[in-house]
């Protein structure tokens, strides 16, 4: 945090949470320094001629396209002239801020095109007789994390227009307010581009491990070793040693079962049960039975994460949209080097859409390379250690990612609740 004075006089703010203000600062509600709320709304899907299939339609924003970024400046789906029609949806301009009043609660951006939103997503246009825009974004940024107080719902939290009107600001002076803007403005773009650089770096990593593998698997571990032709696209050359063998011939495929949430929260128990879900590496949670036992891999058949593949354990369970392989000869099978040579070669078919549903019947006839034994635990060792040496470093990486958020968070709220005067403060 930087090092900055408090004001000199506070007073109660009159909220608990909140605390005290500095005394000059007048207390409204958000209606009070706004000029005009916009509303938006959903053309039916169920009709193709209200959405656009190329650049020519009206920017729609849905709270997809908010959560990318601070700014707008583009929307995944464009709506046609008569979709504007059908909802009679106002086309807010360049410069609006963006409220979510569901999902995303309390998420801000600031609109950099013209477009319609969603039924979820209030426009926001500040009375500059009384409030800066960039003021009020950091302030309502700053009550994201106390929104969830004004939110009612019994199955996800949600606000309406009117608690959004209602909600309480705080303001400074507009030369201030100004001040505080400029200030936060450049703190923030640092901080921010700290962020992408080291997102940047985590997607670098991730590229250079799968290179990594790819080349391990495919190539092995002697540069000088001879080459032959495998036959197969997505191999190339491989050792003139190695085999090439279709996946039935190596392993048992088995497949899981419909497991549902209310089957977990009936069945409570110990057992791991893998989905497809990206969360806690696929666990949809635990039950008090299994259906396999002893070591896996098991591979997704479809959706988002389709092919990805994940040495598995112990005593489990997997969902109908997973795939397992048993070794026929676990004695001569490392699993940790088929994980990564299967993995390679499903990221291949999904990457160029060839079966991206990988069923049992797609993965028996998928070819793998197979190096001596004695080759498959050496090439798995290596890569173990390089991709843990990789994997700390993202780790550590996306800790810092996180801090860097917590930071910036603290720095708005105490600049926009008036715990620190930045106004005198040099940029």
């Amino acid at each position: 945090m930087p090092q900055l004075k408090p004001y000199q006089k506070y007073k109660p703010s009159g909220i608990q949470w909140l605390g005290d203000v500095p005394q000059h600062w007048e207390v409204c509600r958000l209606k009070d320094c706004v000029s005009q709320f916009i509303s938006g709304g959903t053309p039916s899907t169920d009709n193709p001629s209200y959405w656009s299939d190329d650049s020519s339609g009206t920017p729609w924003v849905a709270i997809g396209d908010m959560t990318r970024s601070y700014h707008v400046q583009d929307t995944v789906k464009r709506i046609t002239p008569s979709g504007l029609n059908s909802k009679k949806l106002t086309i807010i301009p360049t410069g609006t801020l963006l409220y979510s009043m569901y999902a995303s609660l309390g998420k801000v951006a600031l609109l950099q095109i013209d477009a319609v939103v969603n039924q979820a997503i209030l426009g926001i246009v500040a009375d500059r007789r009384r409030a800066q825009l960039d003021f009020l974004r950091y302030w309502l940024e700053f009550m994201q994390l106390h929104v969830v107080m004004l939110s009612s719902s019994s199955t996800q939290d949600n606000l309406n227009a009117e608690k959004v009107r209602g909600m309480t600001v705080f303001l400074p002076p507009l030369p201030e307010q100004r001040a505080i803007a400029d200030y936060l403005d450049h703190q923030t773009n640092l901080m921010d581009s700290l962020v992408a650089k080291k997102k940047r770096m985590i997607e670098l990593l991730a590229e250079r491990r799968q290179s990594l593998i790819t080349h391990a698997v495919t190539k092995g571990l002697d540069p000088q070793a001879p080459m032959r032709q495998s036959g197969i696209q997505w191999i190339g050359d491989i050792p003139e040693h190695w085999e090439v063998r279709a996946v039935w011939t190596l392993f048992e495929l088995g497949r899981g079962r419909v497991i549902s949430h209310e089957d977990i929260i009936s069945n409570p128990g110990q057992y791991p049960v893998y989905s497809s879900q990206t969360e806690s590496d696929g666990v949809m949670g635990c039950i008090d039975t299994y259906d396999f036992q002893g070591e896996y891999l098991t591979w997704t058949t479809d959706g988002a994460r389709a092919g990805a593949v994940f040495l598995r354990q112990g005593k489990f369970n997997c969902t109908n949209v997973c795939g397992t392989l048993r070794a026929s000869q676990p004695d001569t099978t490392s699993m940790v080097f088929f994980k990564n040579a299967i993995g390679a070669t499903t990221k291949w078919f999904v990457r160029h859409d060839i079966n991206p549903k990988l069923m049992n019947d797609v993965m028996a006839r998928i070819k793998v390379q197979a190096p001596p034994y004695q080759e498959q635990r050496a090439i798995a060792d290596y890569l173990d250690h390089q991709t843990a040496i990789m994997d700390a470093l993202t780790e550590k990486l996306n800790r810092q990612i996180e801090l860097l958020a917590e930071r910036r968070q603290s720095l708005i709220t105490h600049a926009v609740t008036g715990k620190i005067d930045v106004t005198e403060s040099k940029l």
